[in-house]
């Protein structure tokens, strides 16, 4: 019997090495008789030494193989193996037909099994997914194979056709045709000619574009065929809908125009441009954030001041006080004390109590800061020093003060250039340009001049109860004017022609402005003006005369506004205005 299975020329030895899976007979004492190539290739071992290889890498087969033959028991798809291996195996024992009893086991590489299991499992998902895929589509999907056979529906198709996919997939598409089941047969020329193919049919009374395309195997042979069945007459009826709810959306940002336009009004800003519409955009989310550092930077006349109210009462602080301080109409030496107050008796002339200042009155509100660039450089740091922390000293003070505002600044000079010309410290106009917000010239929206002269002349007419009103070529006649002065310059021209134009209606504005040129330019007179003074002068001579007198007894310039009764401010303007001071009285009083 050894013999028989130790001969390489057996006929048993043979079959076993076309088996796909690794074989072993073991004999009673758990020797290896016979073996297949399949098996050393699985367990990587040596022919000769193979029983003992077994036993050093799967001792648990022989533990299987003992109960079998003792117990004659069988195993069936059993995993066993070590860290290296793992193995699936059937052992089975062979009924003796000699004095032999022999054990036969079959076995597989489990990590083999496995990883096919993966992929068909990944086959499968794939193909549901797939047929998911294909059922959401909206348009009805029909795939045909080479010999137009249905492999596949969705149920956009069914609906379409009124027909249920377990009743036709299967069937040939001839079949369905001869059945009068489907009006139409796209997929059988597509098949014949191998071309994409589209035609309009009528399926169940429904217009429908139905689209096959042919599919190719990789050697160039037709495979499948893919149609597609869209139905017209819903698409025609969602452009329709499309078309009205576009209207629809037109009607309503014309009507939210309206309204932001008219909320612009009710805030005195006329604007429709999409320059000036941007900008009031940018300070409504700025202001509805409550961010402070606001730089509203444009050219004189083109409504800073404006737009910083407006910051203010789109803001949650709009209930809040609105304190506007020019900063080039506060004389130098007083500048500190108006913006952060004083303390009694912090100088000469101050109120025995004390004054707060403009920043303390803006508790809760807006602090705009109007021609920054004015503003002296030796008090531009405390003013950095408040916008850091919010805190302040008043002047002669030393209790700090913390007051919680918006801070807007607003300037029509290059602040970076005067950094750089250590004019204006640049560390407070990085901190005040956080949010830089450019005004445009009227120039450069040409498209508010209209609205905004029909706007003035409104005002005007109800300033001065007239019923004033422009042509419309005369308001787009203003538009090919060059504003210099921007706003103010359009509104003065308005006025004018409000006021001089003869009749109610106002045909040409621009005159106005001609009129205006005319009055500033030099009139021709005979007279000889160097030898008598004008009013003015003799006005001013007058005035200077008075200063002098007064200041012969040597007082304060708040003296001088007591004695007068006029505000400080006017006596410190006086007096450079006609070049005196206080200390050089003396040479006055000759």
């Amino acid at each position: 019997m050894e013999t028989i299975f130790e001969s390489p020329k057996n006929i048993p030895g043979q079959l076993l090495n076309v088996a796909d899976c690794g074989v072993i007979l073991f004999g009673s004492d758990c020797e290896v008789k016979i073996f297949n190539q399949q098996a050393l290739s699985i367990l990587e071992a040596d022919a000769k030494n193979i029983t003992i290889e077994i036993q050093e890498k799967i001792p648990r087969l022989f533990q299987l193989i003992e109960t079998c033959f003792l117990e004659k028991k069988h195993f069936t798809n059993k995993k066993i193996g070590s860290e290296k291996l793992t193995l699936n195996i059937n052992i089975t024992p062979v009924e003796p037909k000699c004095d032999v009893d022999l054990v036969i086991c079959s076995f597989q590489d489990a990590s083999l099994i496995e990883s096919i299991e993966q992929q068909v499992d990944a086959y499968k998902l794939i193909n549901r997914r797939m047929e998911s895929f294909i059922d959401m589509s909206f348009d009805g999907i029909w795939i045909v194979d080479h010999n137009g056979i249905v492999l596949c529906t969705n149920k956009a198709s069914e609906e379409l056709h009124k027909l249920k996919a377990e009743n036709i997939v299967g069937m040939s598409v001839y079949d369905l045709a001869a059945q009068g089941l489907v009006e139409r047969i796209l997929s059988d020329r597509v098949l014949q000619t191998k071309q994409k193919l589209s035609e309009f049919t009528l399926i169940n009374g429904k217009q429908v574009l139905a689209t096959g395309s042919p599919i190719f195997d990789e050697q160039g042979e037709l495979s499948f065929v893919f149609i597609n069945e869209r139905d017209m007459t819903e698409l025609n009826a969602l452009k329709e809908e499309i078309e009205n709810s576009r209207m629809k959306v037109d009607r309503f940002q014309e009507e939210l125009k309206k309204l932001r336009v008219q909320e612009h009004e009710q805030h005195g800003i006329i604007a429709e441009s999409s320059a000036m519409l941007n900008v009031l955009q940018t300070c409504r989310k700025l202001s509805r954030l409550e961010v402070s550092n606001i730089l509203i930077l444009g050219e004189s006349g083109t409504g800073k001041s404006m737009l910083a109210q407006y910051v203010h009462q789109n803001s949650r602080r709009s209930d809040g006080p609105f304190i506007h301080v020019n900063c080039a109409a506060i004389p130098e030496m007083l500048m500190e004390a108006e913006l952060f107050g004083y303390e009694k008796g912090s100088f000469t002339g101050a109120k025995a109590q004390g004054k707060a200042g403009l920043i303390e009155l803006a508790q809760g509100g807006t602090l705009f800061l109007d021609e920054i660039g004015d503003m002296p450089l030796q008090l531009q740091a405390k003013l950095l020093n408040y916008l850091d922390d919010q805190q302040f000293r008043r002047v002669g003070g030393t209790k700090m003060h913390k007051v919680d505002c918006i801070i807007l600044a607003a300037t029509n000079k290059n602040l970076e250039q005067l950094s750089e010309e250590q004019k204006f410290r640049s560390d407070l106009y990085y901190r005040l340009s956080t949010f830089p917000i450019k005004l445009p010239s009227l120039n450069e929206h040409p498209d508010d001049i209209p609205p905004l002269a029909a706007h003035f002349i409104e005002q005007y007419n109800q300033q001065y109860n007239l019923k004033r009103k422009a042509t419309d070529a005369a308001l787009s006649q203003l538009k090919l004017h060059k504003y210099h002065g921007n706003t103010r310059e359009l509104r003065n021209m308005v006025k004018k022609a409000v006021i001089l134009n003869e009749t109610d209606v106002i045909d040409d504005i621009l005159k106005f402005n001609d009129i205006n040129r005319e009055a500033a330019m030099p009139m021709p007179s005979t007279r000889d003006h160097s030898s008598e003074p004008t009013l003015k002068e003799r006005l001013q001579a007058a005035e200077k005369s008075i200063f002098i007198e007064i200041l012969k007894s040597r007082p304060t310039t708040r003296q001088i506004a007591k004695k007068l009764n006029i505000d400080h401010s006017t006596v410190v303007r006086k007096l450079k205005l006609h070049g005196l001071s206080t200390a050089g009285a003396k040479k006055h009083q000759a």
